[in-house]
């Protein structure tokens, strides 16, 4: 700040010595000639102001040097906006800059105008007075609204301006926060109302029904309306209503067809059914004669599907509260702090300036340890800015947002920790009304090693690349695979991994790819994180596996509760390469397994099963327990042999009514083959998106035979993964007859 203010004193006492220079050095040389000279400035044959010595610089020297206060004024005012913002003026500085270069610009042309009595000089002077008096006004304006507002006086903007008529703004929705603030602006003369009409890119759709509400009409004859409840927004083929069946007090989304040839189009905006229109309204003029008025619903604006916190278009979704909430508590277990998320609520707070978010995080302990007071108190000290930070991190417009300071701090309430308990199965929606995944078993951290050949003992084999480092396990390779088709429904990972790299890398991982690990639970003691090292041989393609069971082998039934989800369909396996859960008991009647299947019928979940090819003594017995609790059991030809104790040779599909369904595999290059890994689990894959569809069962077969093909083109498990549409087009390649 003092280079500043030196720069522009040093700048204003160089220019008075420089001009004054000039006009000892000048004098006597008439250096205005080629100038016109302007109007003689004599009354009674006096000078005016001074004697003009039209043969000098300064031809009216007081003059011109008493403009140097202008430029004082302007260098004051420029110093003023670098170094303070003690009042109204400085306090925006563009203002304090505008008002210094204007004093400059008149400086300048007065002194012009006075140092050689020119009309360039005049002009420009005329022009510096005028911009100096606009300013003043402006200024004056300004302080006049600061003024009006600081003594709390409403009606501001038709004391401005007077022959305004009324205010239209949106004031319905999460804009209803600021219609007490606009509303004293307008003051009790100014009427504020609803925006004139509801429509958007896609069409117009309705228009206001009264000034005092802010609800609308809808066109019928403009667009075709269909509607789907609340309730049933989120499923696959929900039913639509149409606008004679809508209901008052409840909500729907819009589901448009257009002249402009949008079909069936939902646009995601949810309304609400206020009310029926009839004559004690008084909104709209209707027939005088007794004749029948049809049901007119009225509606209004509630959301944006798909949006949970949006106040000022920052469109906060369920996944980014997700993300954030579980990369915090990934923070909180590094510090040694045993908890888990277990449940969260929030909403906007718009009752406060600015509006800002509130989260109720809900936490559950680890089941083998106990958090103490010091512990709870870190996170009731960190949870807010932890939480924020996060928050920032997902959801770059929220970070916008509090950046512009728009939206105030967020505020996180933490309800006290909860102990994990066992589930106890209860009764749950119909799994009609569910939607989504919840894949569980082992989940492993891949390494891929591919080889020349497969040694015989005591031989060597050559390594071809370094090791690929991916995510395996059925469930892991599931829900990416799901999540590079493109599976536009809610993807959730349930099992254990240790506090490890390679549990900290599948953490990163699904956060990346937004999948739900809300019951992912970390295993606090030395127990590795399950790894499999994986050998394919470059030529074949045959793959063998060397697996650590690691945290996998605990798995059992007090770490599913199915009380937490909301999907619709429940994956496990691979079995019996689970110990736990492939525990025999109940006489070697049932296994661990078996219960947590049964659980998850009770609650309304359909049951999804693989099994390992991994030698087991009780492969027969683990795979009988389980099949009663079983809705779709998905093996290869060698799993389905060992569960029957029979040699097979081929893999068929077949209904529970005896219907047998084959499907041949695309017929692919050899160079588009890189590898083996997890092509069975991409082939699940296919045919849990066509479950969850409920597409018909040969179409589902089909795509499970394309996905398990794509697989083929990539080294690991899930990196050659593509969308839908991509995976039936290796259709082109035709399919082997069987």
């Amino acid at each position: 700040m003092l280079v500043a203010r030196c720069f522009f004193i040093l700048l204003f006492v160089t220019l008075c010595i420089g001009v004054l220079v000039l006009d000892w050095y000048l004098a006597d040389t008439i250096p205005w000639s080629h100038y016109e000279s302007s109007t003689q400035q004599l009354i009674n044959g006096i000078p005016f102001c001074e004697y003009d010595r039209s043969r000098n610089f300064l031809r009216e020297r007081a003059n011109s040097m008493s403009d140097f206060s202008f430029l004082g004024v302007g260098f004051y005012m420029l110093v003023r906006s670098i170094e303070t913002k003690s009042n109204n003026l400085t306090k925006i500085i563009i203002l304090s800059v505008i008002n210094g270069l204007i004093n400059c610009v008149h400086a300048f042309g007065s002194w012009l105008n006075h140092a050689c009595r020119c009309q360039f000089g005049h002009r420009l002077d005329i022009t510096g007075m005028w911009l100096v008096t606009s300013f003043i006004t402006l200024y004056s304006l300004m302080q006049h609204i600061r003024i009006n507002n600081k003594k709390n006086v409403p009606g501001i903007l038709h004391r401005l301006w007077p022959s305004l008529l009324y205010v239209s703004t949106a004031i319905g929705s999460t804009f209803a926060m600021y219609k007490a603030d606009i509303q004293f602006c307008c003051g009790e003369r100014l009427p504020l109302i609803n925006l004139l009409a509801y429509g958007a890119s896609e069409g117009f759709f309705g228009v206001i029904a009264s000034i005092h509400t802010d609800e609308y009409l809808l066109l019928p004859t403009n667009v075709f309306f269909e509607f789907i409840k609340e309730e049933d927004i989120q499923q696959a083929q929900p039913k639509t209503l149409l606008i004679s069946e809508l209901e008052p007090g409840h909500r729907y989304e819009l589901v448009c067809t257009t002249h402009a040839g949008l079909v069936r189009y939902r646009m995601g905006d949810v309304i609400n059914c206020t009310r029926f229109l009839c004559r004690a309204d008084d909104l709209v003029s209707l027939p005088e004669e007794p004749i029948e008025i049809p049901r007119i619903p009225l509606i209004s604006l509630a959301y944006r599907v798909g949006t949970l916190l949006s106040v000022f278009g920052e469109k906060t979704n369920e996944q980014h509260l997700i993300n954030a909430l579980q990369q915090t508590v990934c923070q909180w277990r590094e510090q040694g702090i045993p908890v888990n998320s277990y449940e969260f609520a929030s909403y906007p707070r718009l009752d406060v300036f600015p509006a800002q978010y509130v989260i109720f995080l809900e936490l559950i302990e680890d089941q083998e340890h106990k958090i103490d007071a010091q512990q709870l108190q870190i996170l009731k000290n960190t949870i807010n800015t932890e939480v924020e930070q996060e928050l920032c991190k997902a959801n770059q417009n929220y970070q916008n947002s509090r950046s512009s300071t728009k939206l105030g701090p967020l505020n996180a309430i933490l309800c006290c920790p909860k102990k994990r308990i066992k589930h106890t199965p209860v009764e749950t929606k119909k799994s009609t009304d569910r939607r989504g995944l919840l894949a569980s078993g082992s989940v492993i951290v891949d390494c891929i090693i591919i080889i020349d050949h497969w040694p015989i003992e005591n031989c060597t084999s050559f390594v071809q690349c370094p090791p690929i480092m991916a995510g395996g396990g059925g469930p892991f390779n599931i829900v990416k695979n799901l999540v590079a088709m493109n599976a536009h429904f809610p993807l959730s990972l349930l099992g254990l991994i240790g506090n490890d790299v390679n549990g900290k890398w599948v953490i990163e991982d699904c956060m990346k790819s937004h999948i739900d690990i809300s019951q992912l639970q970390t295993i606090n003691d030395s127990t590795p994180t399950s790894c499999t090292y994986v050998m394919s041989v470059e030529n074949t393609n045959r793959r063998t596996f060397f697996h650590q069971q690691g945290v996998n082998g605990y798995l059992n039934e007090q770490h599913f509760d199915f009380s937490q989800t909301t999907a619709k369909l429940f994956y496990l396996g691979p079995l019996t390469l689970l110990t736990a859960l492939d525990q025999l008991i109940d006489d070697n009647k049932r296994t661990n397994a078996s219960k947590v299947l049964e659980a998850a019928l009770l609650s309304g979940l359909e049951t999804i099963v693989d099994f390992s090819t991994t030698k087991n003594s009780n492969y027969s017995k683990v795979a009988q327990a389980s099949l009663p609790f079983i809705d779709h059991l998905i093996i290869n030809e060698t799993e389905a042999g060992l569960i029957l104790d029979q040699h097979l040779t081929s893999a068929i599909l077949i209904t529970k009514d005896g219907n047998i369904l084959r499907q041949g595999s695309p017929i692919l290059p050899a160079e588009f083959i890189k590898g083996a890994v997890g092509a069975g689990d991409a082939f699940a894959a296919g045919m849990i998106y066509g479950i969850h569809e409920q597409w018909p069962l040969d179409k589902t077969l089909h795509l499970a035979v394309c996905v398990g093909a794509m697989s083929l083109s990539d080294e690991t498990s899930c990196g050659g993964m593509k969308t839908i549409d991509e995976c039936i087009q290796l259709e082109k390649f035709g399919f082997r007859k069987l």
